[in-house]
């Protein structure tokens, strides 16, 4: 799968990584994991997390730079990490499309600069940007079709300042829904999806087409945690217990369950809905008058992706196949090979192994 060099910084010799490693930062964790190559394919090679203390990153920009890399430090002496591809958040980032006329490929980045500020609400200046080209132009009277990544300045260098100070060697610095994509989708794979990715406290969501990511969106007060309270309320019972039953029974609409499924469908719902409008306003929403791929399928993944039922309910209610995301899609040959991480928890390493290979596969 084809990848822009997004935000790339130190041009380290190859034979000074024997292999990749992704570190996929959140507001509440930090997870990284480390692949190898392998004579047909990739192997892991280790893994881990560590919880990042509330407050110290909130909605994806740092507020307590100090706390983070106090943390990030204790992860790289725990693991012996180095060198690292690590994420930034969705949150206060870009993502545009941009249409341009036949020109030099080199003049590209010049032209893409002179329009950002038609598409956000920054100057050109306060930000970082990266492209995909999504279409090339197939004469000189037509257009190149862009995928444009933006992030403020200031928040690319908290991350890249905290992660210094941690004594950690940041390759590349990228969105994550890029990671995701690369992680979740087949290499040249040319169909459109709809990821989402259900965290604990926030839902992300991308449409990836051609291996490329067209558009994001966050829901950033609904993740596993809101089904995990409704049941704890709905009960009366202690967190703990919440999230006992959460796993266990999680939509089975039987007898049994019934006080479950009731507590959390009204949060599931909002997955559901917040679905159905990105995949309306996908294939509804006309560029220049052209219309989209329709998109052919949903991929979860995440941490509460595996919740008992949540496929199936989503399926019914959706009318497109939902799948639960394999993070090692573009790691392993089917098959061969059993790696050292359990699927359910892979789930939420997605990020981090789409980060992973990103280094293996665009060096």
């Amino acid at each position: 799968m084809k990848q822009s060099l997004f935000f790339r910084y130190f041009p380290v010799p190859r034979s000074l990584i024997l292999g990749g490693t992704g570190l996929d930062i959140s507001d509440l964790s930090v997870k990284f994991i480390s692949l190898a190559t392998s004579p047909n394919d990739y192997r892991v090679t280790d893994f881990g997390e560590a919880a990042i203390p509330v407050g110290v990153i909130l909605g994806g920009k740092v507020i307590n730079q100090d706390g983070l890399v106090k943390v990030l430090a204790e992860f790289k002496t725990k693991h012996n990490l180095q060198y690292v591809v690590a994420s930034l958040p969705e949150e206060p980032a870009y993502l545009i499309r941009v249409k341009l006329p036949f020109m030099p490929a080199n003049e590209l980045r010049d032209s893409i600069e002179l329009q950002l500020e038609e598409y956000i609400p920054l100057p050109a200046g306060e930000v970082v940007f990266d492209y995909e080209v999504f279409a090339h132009p197939l004469a000189e009277t037509g257009y190149y079709d862009l995928s444009v990544s933006i992030i403020p300045k200031n928040v690319l260098a908290d991350y890249k300042q905290a992660l210094e100070k941690a004594g950690l060697i940041p390759i590349a610095l990228e969105i994550e829904a890029q990671s995701l994509a690369r992680s979740l989708v087949s290499a040249g794979d040319k169909k459109t999806y709809l990821i989402v990715d259900i965290g604990k406290t926030r839902t992300g969501f991308c449409v990836v087409s051609r291996g490329i990511v067209l558009f994001t969106a966050t829901l950033g007060s609904i993740g596993g945690e809101n089904l995990t309270t409704a049941i704890q309320k709905n009960l009366g019972i202690t967190y703990n217990e919440a999230e006992k039953l959460k796993l266990a029974k999680g939509l089975r609409h039987s007898a049994a369950d019934k006080q479950v499924f009731e507590a959390i469908i009204p949060v599931v719902s909002i997955w559901r809905d917040e679905i159905n409008r990105y995949r309306s306003y996908w294939e509804t929403h006309k560029d220049d008058g052209e219309a989209k791929d329709k998109i052919s399928g949903i991929i979860i993944c995440g941490g509460q992706s595996s919740l008992p039922g949540l496929v199936d309910y989503l399926e019914s209610n959706i009318g497109l196949s939902v799948t639960i995301g394999n993070p090692w899609t573009n790691v392993l040959e089917k098959n061969t090979t059993v790696p050292s991480i359990d699927f359910n928890n892979s789930l939420r390493y997605a990020t981090a192994t789409g980060l992973a290979l990103r280094n293996l596969i665009d060096p």
